[in-house]
């Protein structure tokens, strides 16, 4: 009589493979756990209600943001982030010098490398007018656009911040808002031009 062996094949049931894939994916959002990721949220939206069966803002609690957010700055130069009907759902608090600097590079969409800064200094001192209800300290601008100290990277930082709290409660991408780019290269805002609405009259983009 032959030997027969039986081989005992092991079976992953789609529900076993789902809850896998739901582990994977909790385990990036908590490493990526921050206010809003500098992360490609949308593709995602898809493989959550797979794994999850829920939304993202059942999944993570938060919102997403439309296609059509805009990034608008008023006659007071407040910056507000608004949804595709004027609502606003995010407002953008940063220091002076950050606000000046965040202007700057708007009015620029083809980028600034920090090093570069020292060409814009009359830009920046334009903005500062408009901006700052005291008198202009040009000792801070001069550090500004030193590309010797760190001002302006900290400013860039301060920057980033400013958008992560204001849109604390929404699953979203800011790079695209916000200066991005790589050591002594072009720092670029890439968000839509045609999502950026800009009301003051005083200076112009």
């Amino acid at each position: 009589m032959e030997n027969v062996t039986l081989v005992h094949k092991n079976r992953t049931s789609p529900f076993a493979s789902r809850q896998r894939a739901a582990g994977m994916f909790f385990a990036i959002t908590t490493y990526l756990d921050t206010p809003c990721w500098n992360f490609c949220i949308r593709p995602f939206n898809a493989f959550i209600a797979f794994v999850t069966g829920k939304s993202v803002e059942e999944t993570t609690g938060k919102k997403m943001l439309d296609t059509q957010t805009k990034i608008v700055v008023d006659k007071k130069f407040n910056i507000t982030v608004n949804d595709s009907e004027g609502k606003v759902i995010g407002e953008v608090k940063m220091p002076t010098l950050s606000k000046i600097l965040y202007f700057t590079y708007l009015r620029h969409p083809e980028g600034i490398a920090i090093k570069e800064l020292s060409d814009y200094r009359d830009e920046l001192i334009e903005f500062y007018k408009q901006v700052a209800y005291k008198q202009i300290n040009l000792q801070s601008i001069d550090s500004l656009v030193d590309s010797t100290k760190n001002s302006a990277n900290e400013k860039i930082s301060r920057i980033k911040k400013a958008f992560e709290t204001a849109l604390g409660q929404y699953q979203c991408d800011i790079s695209s808002m916000i200066p991005t780019g790589s050591k002594g290269e072009k720092y670029v805002i890439s968000f839509n031009r045609e999502n950026i609405v800009w009301q003051p009259t005083a200076v112009t983009l």
